[in-house]
């Protein structure tokens, strides 16, 4: 376990293995199922730890997408349910829900109609949101037409993130 700084100054402790997501390959002997374990943990106690924890499972989503490793996408499912369910309050519920949907498509190949209803239902308040949406949709055209109206910065930012993968990915 190690601490971080979070913005107001306040200090939380958060799994050793978060650590470790930084690089572009994990370690061979990296059990990427205690970075879930130990969230939970620590999220009894201190809720904001799971703001590092969704920072966290977009790391694995990136992982996911280089290695397509068994383990990485099982544990980032599980991570993403939870940050689902018990994120509302710490991440914004619409956030918690395009990474579920993002990680529940990595998983099975495609949506279920289950979750293609989930998708539809989210008004989308801006561009990014209009991207992520049909990014998930499959709608890829249309995802790039709202990627290429965000600013500088925000195409940017994007650029980092995992649901980019399903634009340059012509198969997802």
């Amino acid at each position: 376990m190690f601490s971080i700084k979070d913005e107001s100054g306040e200090h939380h402790i958060i799994p050793t293995e978060s650590a470790l997501l930084g690089f572009n390959k994990l370690p061979s002997n990296l059990k990427v199922d205690n970075l879930y374990k130990e969230y939970r943990k620590l999220a009894r106690s201190d809720k904001k730890v799971l703001l590092q924890a969704n920072i966290d499972l977009l790391q694995l989503l990136n992982h996911y997408d280089r290695c397509n490793d068994a383990d990485t996408i099982k544990t980032a499912y599980r991570m993403a349910q939870w940050l689902k369910k018990d994120g509302n309050g710490v991440i914004n519920e619409k956030i918690s829900l395009l990474n579920y949907l993002q990680t529940a498509k990595r998983k099975n190949k495609t949506l279920k109609k289950s979750e293609i209803k989930l998708l539809e239902n989210i008004s989308p308040s801006n561009d990014l949101d209009r991207f992520a949406i049909n990014a998930l949709l499959g709608n890829i055209e249309e995802a790039r037409k709202y990627f290429d109206q965000l600013n500088d910065t925000d195409k940017d930012l994007y650029k980092g993130l995992p649901i980019v993968h399903f634009i340059n990915d012509e198969k997802s």
